[in-house]
């Protein structure tokens, strides 16, 4: 057929044999992940304007230290990875801390009963409970008229309350079962220091005057019969005047905690490579 130009219009040729015939794929996209990939296209095109915004204000600020766009990306790229190792480690973390908590929640409650105790023992907490309570106080009497210098010197020694006298109390206190000491208002722990001063005794450093109270917490029973035994301090001061000391027995009493210094200056504690106490027994093999 030829046209009023003169010129043959084209005509598509029918394929050969062997020819590939080539079809736009149909997108099958459904409606319920439409909005989805949307939300994704519009997050993602979001962090691709922030990057390049803030691309353009770092090479602009530091012009040197970005050259081009694909360097920024790696750094991009690096600071993203690093957060997620991150992210991951601090879930791990919370869950491991979270797992602890359901198996070893009788053994942290049995660590709490165990400080607590190893506090009471070294003084930094005050302490109540039953116990007993000894007063001594120096004696009233006056030496006889006419004796010796000596013999007078002796009498007034011996109607005295001294150091060594307080001392014997906290001991037979102590090998009785008492848990907790107290001179008065000071407690006593394993850096108490009792000893006299002049014509006062020091305890940990304070000066006391008589009387002198010692508390002690335990049971009152037994730590009564205690300074009762013959031959021991309530039979020697008895000896010279009753009035210089008192025991009675209490239901509930306290003694104050410690408020001195604590802190270790030359000493610690003796630990194995893996943290644990180590035993008297390893200790005394390692000479």
């Amino acid at each position: 057929m030829i046209t009023t130009g003169g010129v043959a219009p084209k005509t598509k040729s029918p394929p050969r044999v062997g020819d590939r015939v080539f079809r736009t794929p149909k997108l099958l996209i459904s409606r319920a992940s439409f909005l989805p990939l949307t939300v994704m296209t519009l997050v993602l095109g979001v962090f691709i304007a922030l990057a390049l915004r803030t691309q353009e204000r770092i090479v602009k600020l530091y012009p040197s230290s970005v050259p081009n766009f694909e360097q920024s990306s790696l750094i991009y790229a690096v600071t993203i990875q690093k957060m997620q190792t991150m992210i991951f480690q601090q879930q791990q973390e919370i869950g491991e801390l979270t797992k602890g908590r359901g198996e070893s929640g009788p053994r942290l409650e049995t660590m709490k009963t165990e400080l607590e105790d190893a506090r009471v023992l070294a003084g930094l907490t005050a302490v109540a409970g039953p116990g007993v309570i000894v007063t001594l106080q120096d004696s009233a009497k006056k030496p006889p008229a006419g004796i010796s210098p000596a013999a007078k010197t002796q009498f007034e020694t011996d109607a005295t309350v001294h150091d060594q006298d307080i001392i014997r109390v906290i001991n037979e206190l102590r090998a009785a079962g008492a848990e907790a000491f107290a001179v008065n208002d000071q407690r006593v722990v394993v850096t108490t220091a009792i000893r006299c001063v002049g014509p006062a005794i020091q305890v940990n450093g304070v000066p006391l005057t008589p009387p002198y109270n010692v508390r002690a917490i335990g049971d009152s029973d037994t730590l009564y019969t205690a300074l009762k035994l013959q031959g021991g301090i309530n039979d020697n001061l008895q000896a010279f005047d009753p009035a210089m000391i008192a025991i009675s027995k209490s239901s509930s009493l306290t003694v104050p905690e410690f408020t001195g210094a604590t802190a270790l200056k030359s000493g610690h504690p003796v630990l194995s490579y893996d943290g644990q106490k180590v035993s008297n027994a390893a200790i005394g093999a390692a000479g």
